[in-house]
């Protein structure tokens, strides 16, 4: 009896064996049947040059549209173009380019919800050449086991791959990753600027609990001193070196998001006007007025059809009261 039931016992298991190896056989068949996939790009012919047009999506619906203008590319909202970090962009396009194939793991639509690569589903990233072509269109589903694989697929392919990707960090960004935030253009280096004048409300803290009124001008150089800055019509000693770093953190000043200018009633009756001069001749002029609650200012930039977020602890790196830059 002992051995009928051993024996029943061990043609169990042996069924249980034989069913996953069939079901492994199935979803890994392409595995086996071009093992010279593993390691080569996914997308062979794409070049990122091409790319005029990228949209991405997750769950069906689309997430962020991001449009080149020239030599630069515009994020798209609401039928609006807003500068875009082209660095990203072009990262982005650069991981799209290098997708190499680690594992063919099926080739039939029935395992695409295994791997989270059913359309309504995966994330998609869609590039379009400036023709209107696509060039690329990938699903990317559930990470791999590694952390640094995705489940992927060319969209109207039935193969799935797992490959060594990114793409699923660029899909979960949320569209304030891709803009532009710096608020003054790249030619306004701290070592171009030549004056710096401040008028209206600093910020003493990032809270916005504490702040200083005043009114004042920079200037860097003169006959006597080329290259030190001193504060017109003021004897003032001021910190060189603090001058310096709060000029470079001004015109390196980054917002947190970017939006049309708003509706006044969303801001406070604190205001602050900071002008920067080039060794052009040539003015830089922002705004920034206190959002309802003083942690964030609104800044805008002379000429800009829209304005930024910045945090009050970025703004008041680069623009300080004057006493904070006496020696």
């Amino acid at each position: 009896m002992r051995s009928f039931k051993r024996k029943i016992a061990t043609l169990s298991s042996l069924i249980v064996v034989l069913a996953l190896v069939y079901v492994a056989g199935v979803v890994l068949a392409g595995e086996s049947a071009d093992p010279g996939l593993s390691g080569r790009l996914l997308l062979p012919s794409f070049q990122p040059p091409q790319a005029a047009e990228v949209i991405l999506s997750s769950g069906g619906a689309q997430r962020v549209v991001l449009r080149k203008s020239g030599a630069r590319w515009l994020a798209r909202v609401h039928g609006e173009g807003f500068p875009a970090s082209s660095e990203r962009v072009e990262a982005l396009l650069s991981a799209v380019s290098n997708l190499r194939r680690s594992k063919l793991v099926s080739t039939g639509s029935e395992y695409f919800s295994d791997f989270g690569l059913e359309r309504g589903e995966a994330g998609r990233i869609l590039v379009r050449a400036g023709t209107g072509k696509t060039i690329a269109d990938l699903l990317v589903g559930k990470p791999g086991a590694s952390g640094y694989e995705d489940y992927v697929r060319i969209d109207g392919e039935s193969r799935v791959f797992l490959a060594r990707s990114s793409l699923s960090f660029y899909l979960a960004r949320d569209r304030a990753y891709w803009y532009r935030l710096f608020v003054f253009p790249d030619q306004v280096k701290e070592s171009a600027v030549s004056a710096i004048f401040v008028s209206g409300d600093i910020p003493l803290d990032a809270n916005g609990s504490a702040w200083s009124t005043e009114s004042y001008k920079l200037v860097r150089g003169t006959l006597d001193s080329p290259g030190t800055w001193s504060a017109s019509g003021q004897a003032l000693a001021l910190s060189q070196s603090k001058v310096d770093a709060t000029a470079n953190n001004l015109v390196s000043l980054q917002g947190v998001d970017l939006l049309p200018n708003p509706p006044a009633e969303r801001t406070r009756h604190r205001a602050l006007d900071v002008a920067v001069t080039t060794a052009d001749g040539k003015d830089w002029r922002i705004t920034a007025r206190e959002l309802a609650g003083g942690a964030q200012f609104v800044v805008s930039l002379d000429g800009q059809p829209y304005a930024y977020i910045v945090n009050t602890g970025a703004l008041l790196r680069g623009v300080q009261p004057l006493r904070a830059l006496v020696r």
